[in-house]
């Protein structure tokens, strides 16, 4: 598989014999976003990863870095996914502090913080609050 997340997508979405329209249908989005996404323009949001691990039947840690739970994390592309893309909520919960203290996070441990931070987001927007 290749090295960027857009062309993880791309080639699983291919490999599951799938178009971006149907893709996009399953996941509630339009084929331009999936079309951003391949093409590195766009990331999916924390629930959409979800979805697409689920889907495609790899881990979020393999879809995200293209690590499989034989490889250990690449822990700096790991602070730094979290930091851009989910950095103020991270923040503000002591998420990045505490996630930036492991080491060597295992693909496990990885899977867990994203979790942490797909149910915080569902809790928030069940709040009606925003991250």
């Amino acid at each position: 598989m290749s090295g960027t997340l857009g062309e993880r997508i791309a080639e699983l979405r291919e490999k599951a014999k799938k178009t971006q329209p149907e893709l996009a249908q399953m996941l509630g989005t339009n084929t331009t976003t999936i079309s951003r996404w391949e093409n590195n323009r766009g990331k999916p949001h924390l629930d959409q990863l979800e979805s697409l691990s689920k889907f495609f039947g790899v881990t979020l840690d393999y879809l995200v870095f293209g690590t499989s739970h034989e490889s250990p994390v690449d822990t700096r592309a790991f602070h730094e996914f979290l930091a851009t893309e989910y950095g103020r909520t991270a923040q503000r919960n002591g998420w990045l502090d505490a996630i930036k203290s492991i080491r060597y996070p295992s693909p496990p441990t990885v899977d867990l913080y994203i979790d942490m931070v797909i149910a915080f987001e569902r809790m928030q927007r069940a709040k009606g609050g925003g991250s």
